[in-house]
């Protein structure tokens, strides 16, 4: 038999494990919708959230990739491995993949931005800091903006005509 104030306070913490349990569901969050933009105003086009939340998202964004960019010594490392053009300074002694979009996660309850770096040289596509890639053509549940598309065309076209075939 337990004293009396221990049996006191087990319901009292099997109350607090199912609240924070619950809590953890999300309750009516409705869908998520996933879509890459370019910016604040193309996702504020996108009529699913404001211009303020999208523009919020996208701070989150950049402190990110501020945070976690893979860094290269010297701009000829960052080019041969991420491409022309497609690398930026950093700071005085690094380079890193330019940001090029953000993957946003979209529902009732918030909205999440990640960031996004071209993808393989030749191919209309993104890719997060982890590697996934994200093909408007091939990538299941997740849609592009138009601007999202016409920006990854372009990064195939720029490196066609680099390459001398365009």
């Amino acid at each position: 038999m337990l004293p009396p104030t221990a049996s006191r306070l087990i319901p009292l913490a099997l109350t607090f494990v199912a609240a924070v349990s619950m809590g953890g569901c999300g309750g009516d969050q409705g869908p998520t919708t996933r879509i890459i933009y370019v910016s604040s105003s193309d996702c504020a086009e996108g009529g699913l959230i404001d211009f303020d939340k999208c523009a919020k998202a996208i701070d989150k964004a950049v402190t990110e990739h501020e945070k976690t960019a893979k860094r290269y010594p010297a701009l000829v490392d960052c080019e041969s491995i991420e491409g022309v053009d497609r690398c930026e300074k950093a700071a005085e002694r690094h380079y890193r993949p330019r940001l090029m979009s953000y993957l946003f996660s979209i529902n009732k309850a918030r909205a999440v931005a990640a960031p996004l770096y071209a993808g393989s040289k030749g191919a209309p596509v993104f890719r997060s800091a982890d590697g996934t890639v994200y093909d408007y053509e091939r990538t299941e549940g997740v849609k592009f903006s138009r601007q999202a598309m016409q920006k990854s065309a372009g990064l195939l076209i720029a490196d066609k005509k680099k390459a001398g075939k365009g």
